[in-house]
């Protein structure tokens, strides 16, 4: 099989679930075929994203002047990026954003720790990992 075949077979699979879940009696309220992505990166400026985005979850790990930063306002445009890639790969993909860093050289060994052990206990579903932080070598 070639990928684009699988792509296209994907696509379609996606489609057929979300316009007719009933035809597919064997899936659960709470099941979900779509692919789950962490983005542990910077946030994102959510004005910078499309209605497709609408209803994407996320936390914030980082303190600005002792209250939790708003991580769908990124201060650098990275996390937004990543999350449009991602979603250009996989537009039928759930991402979850969680903001280590104001910028990339604020992402350390210590809080990527953190937001990880977070996800997981939150929701143990997320099956890929985005992480774009600095050479994490400082």
């Amino acid at each position: 099989m070639r990928l684009v075949d699988f792509l296209d077979g994907y696509k379609h699979l996606q489609e057929d679930i979300s316009n007719s879940p009933q035809n597919f009696p064997g899936l659960t309220a709470d099941f979900s075929s779509r692919i789950k992505v962490a983005v542990i990166d910077t946030g994102v400026d959510e004005t910078l994203l499309d209605d497709t985005f609408r209803g994407t979850l996320g936390a914030s790990f980082v303190s600005d002047e002792g209250n939790e930063s708003s991580w769908w306002f990124a201060r650098e445009l990275h996390g937004t990026y990543m999350a449009h890639i991602i979603h250009a790969i996989d537009p039928y993909c759930e991402l979850k954003i969680y903001q280590a860093g104001e910028v990339r050289d604020d992402i350390l060994p210590e809080r990527v720790a953190t937001v990880s052990k977070t996800s997981t206990q939150r929701n143990n579903t997320d099956a890929v990992t985005n992480f774009a932080g600095n050479s994490m070598g400082h």
